[in-house]
């Protein structure tokens, strides 16, 4: 996957920073004063390297600002940081990104990465964009507070935690993601996912092993994953395609479309509270179906295959399609079920 070396991102303005200091996330006092659009800006480029050894943990801290992760072969961590400020002046603007410093610490078999500030500096805004070379041995822990993270063939655990922007993990062993506002996007993950998204969609493809994501405001889409799945949404669509395994999958307020690319041996439990749900079987399917809509109708283009009354206003289906490899148990509580077959 070829990755952008560095994606513009604006700098803090006025309203970014009352959001975040009603978040609690920033405060006013001590710290630089926000302002719309600052008159001078400078920048600087600063970098390092540091040792890292295998299953070493490194830890990086950003407040404001991207950060790109790259895998590498070499045994060192190559470490660079595009420091940003911007003042009424261009001595304020000047001496602020002097002072901030690209700061790396290590104890025993941890690393830890941020950039210093100035607290009585006199620029209006700031960030640092770091690019990290890391070791694919080491292990990744990531906190970001405001800004893009992108992270690619590490082949370790990754963890990242951010609050403002995108958060997106390719190519690595196992990803755990927390992202408050912005998408997230994970695809070739080898054993382990773990998403938790708050505002944004969750787009996850090419990932195995245990898979636990949840996503509340905002699409969750799943492509091509493989082994135990557990899908979680509270406002907004749900589809999987192209994946097998055992799955639970909960909607609440959006619709959920599950599409089976192959008669495989797959074990899908599916509700909904609040919206329809879409099967799509393929050529030749093996399985059993049992679907209920509580309020709602079932629609299905299965030969013989009869909807019995549901509840008050509702409706319900038992099938068996072919030697049964595969089990479907759809609920929704309120709208209908479509089941499709391949012409």
């Amino acid at each position: 996957m070829t990755l952008d070396a560095r994606r513009p991102m604006p700098l803090v303005t006025s309203g970014v920073a009352c959001l975040l200091m009603a978040c609690g996330l920033v405060s006013a006092q001590p710290g630089p004063s926000v302002r719309p659009v600052p008159k001078f800006q400078e920048e600087t480029l600063v970098g390092r390297q540091v040792a890292v050894g295998l299953d070493d943990t490194v830890i990086m801290h950003n407040r404001f600002g991207n950060i790109l992760v790259q895998g590498s072969t070499y045994a060192e961590a190559g470490i660079s940081a595009e420091l940003i400020a911007g003042g009424d002046s261009k001595t304020d603007a000047r001496d602020f990104v002097h002072q901030m410093a690209l700061a790396v610490g290590t104890a025993g078999r941890k690393v830890s990465i941020s950039i210093n500030c100035p607290e009585n500096g006199k620029a209006t805004e700031f960030q640092s964009n770091f690019t990290l070379n890391l070791p694919a041995c080491a292990l990744l822990r990531i906190e970001n507070t405001y800004g893009d993270v992108t992270v690619d063939g590490v082949n370790a655990s990754v963890l990242v935690r951010n609050r403002f922007g995108s958060a997106s993990v390719y190519n690595c062993r196992a990803a755990d993601i927390t992202n408050a506002f912005g998408d997230v996007n994970v695809a070739g993950i080898e054993e382990r996912v773990e998403v938790d998204g708050r505002f944004g969609n969750v787009n996850a493809r090419s990932v195995q092993g245990r898979i636990h994501i949840s996503n509340e405001n905002g699409a969750l889409r799943l492509a091509g994953g493989n082994g135990q799945i557990q899908l979680e949404n509270t406002l907004g669509d749900l589809s999987v395609t192209s994946s097998h395994g055992r799955f639970k999958i909960a909607g609440n307020h959006g619709n959920v479309t599950f599409t089976q690319s192959a008669p495989t041996a797959d074990t899908v439990l599916a509700t909904c509270r609040n919206g329809a749900i879409q099967l799509n079987l393929p050529d030749n399917p093996s399985t059993q179906i049992t679907a209920r809509a509580g309020r709602g109708k079932i629609s299905t283009g299965i030969p013989d295959a009869r909807p019995d009354a549901y509840g008050n206003d509702g409706q319900s289906l038992t099938c068996t399609l072919g030697l049964a490899r595969s089990a479907f148990e759809l609920e929704t509580f309120s709208g209908d079920i479509t089941i499709n077959t391949a012409p």
